[in-house]
């Protein structure tokens, strides 16, 4: 199994997207899909069970916002949270955004401590799906309100399946700085990274599943990247 860094995924990422001609918001909506199929199969495609999807304001973010619009269009009983303002997101996780309202799919909103509360108190989920930080996060301290979001989850029954890396940890070192979720599942985009193998990694990634969202073969296993 080939192991990448950070920079080495986003080479590859950029090389799909600008040689290869794949889309940006192509390989999102893979991502989101390859995720929902991860969720449908740990719940054993049970629709009685409450999912969260948890989204930041980066590309990470938009993938979950694709996983949960995929599972609602499932009938999956699924509530999606985005923990930014709207304009703070990322082109295509925008753009995914404004799909979901134009499909009549609410999105909900922690970006103060009123709405966190009011998640807490009414967390009643089987699965909670973290997008909050991708691959690009790189050792920051994480502020308010993710870092309580990060501290509640991991206290929880919940099952959690982080998309590609889970939040709060370094993708390149394995190291934690103030938070970082505990995924029982990591589903990683392309490649496993480095991170999950160092450090703290192996204590918050879980079991790693591994889908290709659509990179060419050739690229995922090129030597001079």
């Amino acid at each position: 199994m080939r192991i990448v860094t950070p920079q080495q995924i986003r080479q590859i990422d950029n090389i799909a997207i600008g040689i290869y001609g794949i889309a940006s918001v192509t390989l999102m909506e893979n991502a989101g899909s390859v995720v929902a199929d991860v969720v449908r199969e740990t719940l054993s495609h049970k629709r009685d069970e409450k999912i969260c999807v948890l989204c930041g304001k980066g590309n990470n973010g938009g993938d979950g916002l694709v996983t949960g619009r995929h599972l609602l269009k499932s009938r999956f009983k699924t509530d999606t949270f985005l923990l930014a303002k709207p304009q703070e997101l990322a082109s295509d996780a925008r753009f995914n955004l404004e799909l979901m309202k134009s499909e009549n799919y609410k999105v909900n909103a922690i970006t103060n401590s009123n709405e966190f509360n009011r998640f807490i108190k009414n967390f009643k989920y089987s699965i909670v799906v973290d997008a909050i930080l991708g691959t690009g996060y790189s050792g920051a301290s994480i502020s308010e309100p993710l870092k309580s979001v990060i501290s509640f989850v991991n206290k929880t029954m919940a099952k959690i399946i982080s998309i590609d890396i889970p939040s709060g940890l370094n993708g390149l070192s394995g190291k934690v700085r103030n938070a970082a979720v505990k995924s029982t599942i990591t589903v990683t985009l392309g490649l496993a990274k480095r991170g999950f193998y160092l450090n703290a990694g192996p204590a918050h990634s879980g079991r790693v599943i591994v889908r290709n969202i659509g990179f060419p073969r050739e690229l995922l296993n090129s030597k001079t990247i």
